[in-house]
């Protein structure tokens, strides 16, 4: 009902504007008509009469939305600009609503409290595990989009004691430098292993092969969040080579977008010598720079449904 008097009160207003050039039209016929028969009081009076009843037509035109062919001046067309701008801003903060329900596009997942909060800081979603439990329920969570929707999210993940049951990062070495078969060869006796070196003893030759660095479930989670079309980002504290060593060694490397490790995002060891990253792997890894350099990879811009 309110808009209707509202809309009302805009058309009558309107109709004043159309009035008053109607009436600039009358008396400038009135002038021409002076010589005429009528009076000029007639003339008055059919003019007024004239102008009356085209208000009531313009007004009962506009009340039913209908187009006025008549070229006359109206103040309807900014009401109508008006009324576009008002929908536009509407729809703007719909949008703005609908992309802010899962915040920054990433999710960072890890036991390290400390780097969890640097992560809710930048306003990610975050997923705080266990030391060593990357349990069988959280992966089923994640990939029932418990935690994240997978077409609004990028992920993070800390690769030491989250994706693996070990810290490796002990063994940390420039693989390039190594022979590959050699390497695997020690990946599989030795690396592997990591601190639980003493499992090696009880099992047999088999299960010594089938034995991997990742928790049960975790490369058919990567194996799902690269299919679903989610860039997989790891951090880790090692040499950039041997992580990509390892991912490579037990075939989930083709899942993963990038690694980030101090090489990329670390702290500073001597001086810059050029404008893009040049830091050494055996520096430890700065937490408040790596989010910055994963965002400046992929861009913080809201993923594409």
């Amino acid at each position: 009902m309110d808009m209707d008097i509202d809309f009302e009160k805009k058309a009558y207003g309107t109709a004043k504007q159309v009035y008053k050039i109607l009436r600039e039209r009358r008396d400038k016929e009135e002038e021409e008509k002076k010589t005429s028969s009528n009076s000029k009081e007639d003339i008055g009076k059919d003019s007024k009469e004239d102008i009356e009843k085209d208000i009531e037509d313009i007004v009962h035109k506009i009340l039913k939305n209908e187009k006025n062919e008549t070229e006359v001046y109206s103040e309807s067309t900014d009401d109508q600009t008006d009324s576009d701008e008002i929908n536009l801003r509407i729809k703007e903060k719909n949008q703005d609503s609908e992309e802010r329900k899962y915040k920054t596009p990433f999710c960072y997942i890890d036991y390290n409290i400390d780097t969890i909060n640097i992560a809710k800081k930048n306003d990610y979603n975050t997923i705080l595990i266990e030391k060593n439990k990357l349990t069988t329920e959280i992966i089923k969570d994640i990939k029932n989009e418990k935690y994240f929707k997978f077409k609004n999210t990028h992920v993070i993940f800390n690769l030491w004691r989250t994706l693996t049951k070990s810290n490796l990062g002990t063994f940390s070495k420039d693989c390039t430098k190594y022979d590959s078969k050699k390497l695997s060869s020690k990946i599989e006796t030795t690396i592997k292993w990591g601190s639980k070196q003493y499992l090696k003893e009880s099992l047999n030759t088999q299960q010594r092969k089938d034995y991997s660095i990742f928790y049960d479930g975790v490369p058919e989670l990567l194996r799902l969040l690269h299919h679903k079309g989610v860039k997989i980002f790891i951090v880790a504290n090692c040499d950039n080579s041997f992580a990509k060593k390892l991912f490579s060694h037990f075939k989930v490397d083709k899942y993963i977008e990038e690694y980030f490790t101090p090489s990329k995002c670390g702290l500073p060891h001597g001086k810059l010598v050029s404008q893009t990253d040049s830091y050494k792997d055996n520096k430890k890894i700065n937490k408040e720079r790596v989010f910055v350099c994963i965002e400046r990879y992929v861009g913080r811009m809201p993923v594409k449904s």
